[in-house]
């Protein structure tokens, strides 16, 4: 809540009703709307535009008849400031603490007005509501919706756009920790850039949704504030939650795409090469990551122009390469080198013969245990300069790698095989045991022989005895050695 709301509802103007402890809480002090706190809320905030509030309310008309209660059918919410509700709730509700119960007396002018809601509202009729505001919620304005950056918003700001990642933005700031005042100033920065005059990202991510001239107050966790380092120059603890009294003065956004000629969007994408560039060179890697999104959007400005020639087309190739090969950098330095690979992909598509490209992607390679693709890149490397040390070290590196990998695989398949090999044996029938005055069994591998011989075994015995010889044999001694390395080719 602001200091005017808090006024207006406990030092505002005595109603000239006939309740003498109302106080009239119209910004205009016209009695529209007049406010009796029946029992105080707790702690010191209100809710302001935007936010999601809960409340128990009964609507009785001057005569005392009821039309409407909400303590039958459960709790109302609703959001303040868009016109979910009537005029005199977004102004009173606004002056209430949570726990609060107070008497609203509206006026037509501040309720429904000539028209009324019939049949239960007739037209031109002073409403009295007594509200109850059991909760409230800041609206969440986080980019991934998980409550980390939340607003409320003091003074509704101008217009309908906002400010876009890469525009410029003046904002006046004003940062509290339990309490405290740390900080407070004016600044003029690029969205996306915030890092690099002190603003927390969480600031960034609520300026997305603001207009200009709008004053709103965020509340920050740690994660996009001053994480878990806190501050120690600003008085900051570790794990700090912080809020921030954000007011946009101004704002100027980039171009849109479709409203640059080709030389601008190769200019632009020039200049966010550059800055990434920089980001790079000073290890920014937050910052770096903020700016792959912004120079996303540039590459897309030019590298589906596909009908230039000479100079235009140089540039352009110039600027993507140079774009894919940071944006592979960046994603080396955090961890994930799928993306590198992916990006080097396009880096070689645009320059077959780029060096940072098959080193990178060796790299990324190298991190996904991809030895023999790493190999291969940094063997490409050494064809375009013979004396790259750090490519001849990682393919020294890769080689020994390798041949770790083969003598784990040729374990590995060894175990494999000798374990088949027993197991076979185990689930061997045994030999067949004749009864008395049985006819001796067919046995495969001893008949056929004999009949191949075109005699009888003098003693089926003893044939049966050579066969449990036979079966018992390890078949094994010959397969891991000289199988291994068929199965690992």
């Amino acid at each position: 809540m602001t200091e005017g709301n808090e006024q207006a509802a406990t030092e505002g103007k005595p109603a000239a009703a006939a309740n003498p402890n109302a106080v009239d809480i119209t910004p205009n002090q016209d009695g529209g709307v007049l406010k009796e706190i029946i029992k105080p809320g707790t702690g010191d905030e209100t809710p302001g535009e935007s936010c999601t509030c809960s409340v128990h309310y009964t609507g009785k008309l001057l005569d005392g008849t009821e039309f409407d209660s909400s303590r039958l059918r459960g709790k109302f919410e609703f959001t303040l400031g868009t016109g979910h509700v009537i005029k005199a709730w977004d102004i009173g509700i606004r002056t209430m603490k949570a726990g609060e119960v107070a008497i609203l007396t509206c006026q037509p002018e501040y309720a429904y007005g000539k028209q009324g809601s019939p049949p239960k509202i007739p037209a031109d009729a002073t409403l009295i509501f007594e509200v109850e505001l059991l909760e409230w919620k800041l609206e969440d304005v986080s980019v991934d919706r998980d409550e980390t950056v939340l607003r409320s918003v003091i003074t509704p700001g101008e217009l309908y756009t906002n400010p876009k990642e890469g525009g410029t933005v003046k904002v006046h700031l004003k940062g509290t920790c339990d309490g405290r005042v740390f900080e407070e100033r004016d600044v003029e920065f690029v969205l996306g850039e915030g890092e690099t005059v002190g603003v927390v990202q969480g600031i960034e991510d609520g300026l997305l949704k603001f207009k200009k001239n709008e004053k709103s107050r965020l509340r920050i966790a740690p994660s996009k504030a001053f994480g878990a380092e806190g501050h120690a120059d600003l008085g900051i603890p570790p794990n700090a939650t912080v809020d921030y009294e954000v007011t946009l003065k101004a704002f100027e956004n980039t171009k849109e795409a479709w409203e640059m000629e080709t030389n601008e969007k190769i200019e632009q994408a020039e200049i966010s090469k550059g800055k990434g560039t920089d980001f790079l060179k000073a290890s920014a890697w937050t910052l770096q990551t903020n700016h792959l999104a912004y120079v996303g959007t540039y590459m897309g400005l030019v590298e589906h122009e596909d009908n230039l020639q000479g100079e235009q087309k140089e540039r352009r190739d110039a600027v993507m390469l140079a774009l894919q090969l940071n944006m592979a950098l960046c994603h080396l330095k955090m961890d994930d080198p799928i993306e590198a690979i992916r990006a080097c992909d396009k880096a070689l598509d645009i320059d077959p013969r780029s060096e940072k490209g098959f080193f990178r992607r060796g790299l990324a390679h190298f991190a996904t245990k991809e030895y023999a693709q790493a190999q291969k890149d940094f063997e490409e490397v050494l064809k375009i300069d013979a004396n790259n040390k750090a490519a001849r070290n990682q393919l020294s590196i890769c080689t020994v790698k390798l041949k770790q990998q083969l003598e784990r695989e040729r374990q590995m398949y060894k175990h494999i095989f000798s374990r088949m090999a027993a197991q076979a044996d185990k689930n061997s029938p045994p030999s067949a045991t004749k009864e008395p005055g049985a006819e001796d069994p067919l046995e495969p591998g001893v008949w056929n022989r004999s009949d191949e011989n075109n005699q009888e075994p003098a003693n089926p015995e003893e044939s049966k005895t050579a066969t449990e010889a036979e079966k018992t044999t390890p078949q094994t001694e010959s397969v891991p050695t000289e199988a291994v390395p068929t199965a690992s080719s």
